[in-house]
């Protein structure tokens, strides 16, 4: 036979225990909706940091900048004041990236100049043209993304981020006089290259 005293007693009893669960679960739940949303942030703090790349240092002293083939110029070359040489070595831009592919080391070559810019019209006759180097020796035909120079003739270096590159660069080797006429007429004149040919 229950008394309605220890009934009474029971129920106040739960009461403080009932409460202080629901307590428990709502703390519960609430740290759980927390370290949900701090792994999600850390997640994403871990995708952005992979994806942002890491600036790149400066280049070890003597490197070859990026995108740019070392020349292997001839023995001696630079031993002395390029005054005092019967040959230097140029670099030029052809006009036509396409002329490269004629070129190749040990191939004499005459670099001629077109008219100057803003000359205006042409009338496409020899006079608008100019010998600026009568024989030219190619020394190399550079190509960009390489670690060396390209002893067939074709030029591959492309162009990135809008830049021309290597596109229709070679190096040559003339005269002095020469040289300074090639100077003279860069970025001024469009030049191209001919070649001779043997006869029939």
């Amino acid at each position: 036979m229950s008394h309605p005293g220890s009934a009474s007693f029971l129920d106040e009893a739960a009461g403080p225990l009932a409460a202080r669960l629901r307590r428990g679960r709502a703390l519960a739940a609430r740290y759980r909706r927390l370290g949900a949303a701090v792994c999600a942030g850390a997640a994403v703090l871990a995708a952005v940091s992979a994806l942002t790349p890491t600036p790149a240092g400066p280049p070890p002293e003597g490197a070859t900048p990026p995108g740019l083939a070392p020349v292997t110029l001839p023995a001696g070359a630079g031993a002395g004041p390029a005054s005092a040489a019967d040959r230097v070595a140029v670099t030029v831009r052809l006009a036509d990236a396409a002329a490269t592919l004629l070129l190749r080391p040990g191939v004499h070559v005459e670099v001629v100049g077109g008219a100057p810019a803003g000359s205006g019209a042409t009338t496409g006759e020899a006079v608008d043209a100019a010998v600026l180097a009568a024989d030219a020796v190619v020394l190399v035909v550079p190509q960009a993304g390489s670690e060396t120079a390209d002893d067939g003739g074709l030029l591959a270096g492309g162009s990135a981020g809008g830049e021309q590159g290597l596109a229709g660069v070679a190096v040559l080797s003339v005269t002095p006089a020469d040289a300074h006429r090639l100077a003279a007429a860069a970025g001024t004149r469009p030049l191209s290259v001919t070649v001779g040919l043997p006869t029939p």
